[in-house]
């Protein structure tokens, strides 16, 4: 990796591992959505391979992953935690203009802020991948084949129309100090059980792990572990090598962790194939399941973040702050002004 003249990501890789695990599970299941079958085909595992080989120009390798770090003040050797991964994967994927790969959808990466999810803004988001849709499909030149069996207008502009894209939900989190609080240990399990759950970034300290799964009574994680050192695959005239070895050596080992022993900083992520299934993420998911408040549970668990349809307005208009506060300020109450007194200035 020039400039920097590392050979290996050993001792410092291993969340970008889990990047790569991430974004390979997205990109399968929008696969699996345009293309319905059991077992992804051989063509588009062996189009995975290629692109996830660590070698300049493949999307998805360790210097591509790197190009994106370095957009976000980290620096090959250096260590990332899970919301800088997340911001990693959205760069990957954000960088592919329109199909990752031929005959499959988008995706948009949306990483929440703040611990809490805002419908309308990711409503906005998706709208706006929608206009961009509307724009090449206005831009395309006009056949002169007028028959409109062959050639059909397109549908006329709907309030509530499908995505373009699939929807990846990347919700960072801290849920406690040294370890995960014992309020949100069964949320995190019902987490598993949802049907747009795609596994989470976290580990123990300093030691990254992608966790898919967990045992039915929510004390142990299951997931894989990328420390394992292995060679790159053999390059030949520009063209990765798919060969046993490299097939092998993406298997990852799969290891189980006791929640207790969990670091507490780790991050979310939901797959949603298009706007009806966000809905019912939302309601199903998240408003009747993960983010249930206290109050409605009733069993002490905390939910794991906030829902809201709609973002506040910090920026509204407060109009005159004096009469607000009733005159506080003024002299004596009168409205006259004080000598030798500064002015209040509220910020």
């Amino acid at each position: 990796m020039e400039p920097y003249g590392l050979t290996t990501d050993k001792g410092w890789g291993c969340m970008l591992r889990c990047c790569q695990m991430l974004v390979a599970s997205s990109l399968r299941s929008s696969y699996m959505s345009s293309h319905p079958v059991l077992t992804p085909p051989t063509e588009f595992d062996e189009w995975i391979l290629k692109e996830f080989a660590d070698y300049p120009g493949c999307r998805f390798g360790m210097h591509e992953i790197m190009r994106v770090g370095v957009e976000l003040d980290k620096f090959p050797g250096e260590w990332f935690g899970p919301t800088t991964g997340c911001r990693v994967v959205e760069g990957c994927l954000g960088k592919v203009e329109g199909e990752v790969y031929e005959g499959g959808r988008g995706i948009e990466v949306v990483v929440v802020d703040e611990g809490t999810v805002y419908v309308d803004q990711i409503e906005e988001r998706m709208k706006k991948e929608e206009d961009e849709e509307e724009k090449k499909r206005a831009a395309m030149p006009v056949s002169g084949d007028f028959d409109p069996l062959h050639n059909p207008p397109p549908p006329p502009p709907s309030s509530v129309s499908p995505w373009p894209k699939s929807l990846l939900l990347l919700v960072p989190l801290r849920l406690g100090v040294s370890s995960i609080d014992p309020s949100f240990r069964l949320p995190l399990l019902q987490y598993f059980t949802l049907p747009q759950c795609l596994g989470i970034l976290g580990g123990t300290p300093r030691h990254a792990i992608y966790f898919y799964g967990c045992s039915e009574d929510g004390k142990t994680l299951y997931g894989k572990d990328p420390h394992f050192t292995q060679f790159t695959p053999k390059m030949v005239d520009g063209v990765v090598q798919i060969t046993g070895e490299y097939r092998r050596s993406i298997r990852g080992q799969s290891v189980s962790c006791k929640m207790s022993g969990i670091d507490p900083s780790l991050a979310l992520a939901f797959y949603c194939e298009g706007r009806d299934d966000f809905e019912r993420l939302v309601e199903e998911g998240f408003k009747g399941g993960i983010c249930r408040s206290a109050r409605e549970r009733g069993d002490g668990s905390n939910p794991l973040f906030s829902v809201m349809d709609v973002r506040p307005d910090f920026g509204g208009d407060i109009g005159n702050i004096n009469e607000l506060l009733g005159g506080f300020g003024d002299d004596d109450g009168a409205g006259g002004e004080s000598e030798g007194e500064e002015d209040y200035v509220f910020l």
